[in-house]
């Protein structure tokens, strides 16, 4: 069932089929240019979206449109807020932009990394610097009706 999408009103979206709901954050380190980007794939995620415009309320018209195959970033929208994420599938690390270090300093990053997670990141001179979340694919939308509407986990 579609609903109509009003500027201004709120509403609960998550994703439409499980494993579409990706977070990407890029770490950079605090004496160097070097960035290392997690990517973490979770079963479902929920935020609570306003839009604010015209063109954010045509974004989620498309993207909760049978067959909508793109990607929606959350973050490109101005009023947004983060409910949940459930059931985390995968950890990617991209060590693309780690080019200071040499070849025996970036294996033992990529260990300390694996065996701590990003919290190493955090303890260790890292900082995060941008975050995206991101709905791949057709969404779920209800309106949001003041109370937190998660729990459903039907992916």
């Amino acid at each position: 069932m579609m609903i109509d999408i009003e500027v201004g009103n709120s509403y609960t979206i998550s994703n439409r089929f499980k494993k579409s709901y990706v977070e990407i954050e890029t770490f950079k380190e605090s004496d160097s240019n070097n960035m290392v980007e997690l990517e973490t794939g979770w079963r479902s995620g929920t935020w609570v979206v306003t839009p604010m415009n015209g063109y954010e309320a045509d974004i989620i018209v498309q993207a909760m449109s049978e067959g909508f195959d793109d990607e929606v970033c959350i973050s490109d929208l101005e009023s947004a807020e983060f409910e949940e994420s459930w059931d985390g599938c995968w950890d990617d690390y991209d060590f693309s932009a780690v080019t200071s270090k040499t070849e025996e300093d970036l294996e033992e990053l990529k260990e300390n990394i694996e065996e701590e997670g990003s919290g190493w990141l955090y303890d260790n001179g890292w900082e995060s610097i941008i975050a995206k979340c991101i709905f791949q694919g057709q969404i779920t939308v209800e309106e949001y009706n003041g109370i937190n509407n998660v729990n459903k986990h039907s992916n």
